[in-house]
């Protein structure tokens, strides 16, 4: 998350879970080095090696680099904390099939969007629905990685 400079200090990998409606993330912390965050055979192998046995096996599944996706993301909560609300815009996406390294040459054409997310426990849910119907969009499902691999060339 955030800018691809600097990484060494904040490095996290998620694998996100889903079942029926309701999903959530598994978080890893990474720990790079200067010299880890060019490369991507070397970003590979950190990552690797950070996670615990059984990830490396799922990780090794499904560790070809194909997006670089960057987003600005304001964070917003109600005040009891129960519901936190994400608004992502100014979404860039890069191509990164073509490449060994960490790049920004090939920028993929994305349509101009105001993604809105609510967050909560399912427990918050009857809250969260009640809130929700109070904003004017239509509510539907958004991933910007497919929205970035579907606009790819």
């Amino acid at each position: 998350y955030g800018d691809t400079e600097n990484l060494s200090d904040r490095g996290k990998l998620e694998f996100k879970r889903k079942h029926n409606n309701e999903g959530w993330k598994e978080k890893y912390k990474i720990n790079f080095s200067d010299k880890d965050i060019v490369a991507y055979k070397d970003i590979i192998g950190t990552i690797s090696s950070s996670l615990p046995l059984n990830r490396q096996i799922e990780f090794s599944d499904y560790n070809l680099p194909f997006i670089l996706n960057r987003h600005r993301r304001p964070y917003y909560s109600t005040r009891d904390k129960k519901i936190r609300v994400t608004v992502d815009k100014c979404v860039e996406a890069y191509d990164q099939r073509w490449s060994g390294n960490i790049s920004k040459k090939i920028k993929i054409k994305l349509p101009d969007l105001v993604i809105v997310e609510f967050k909560f426990d399912p427990s918050h849910k009857p809250e969260s629905i009640k809130l929700m119907k109070n904003f004017p969009f239509r509510v539907s499902k958004h991933s910007k990685y497919i929205n970035s691999v579907l606009h790819s060339r």
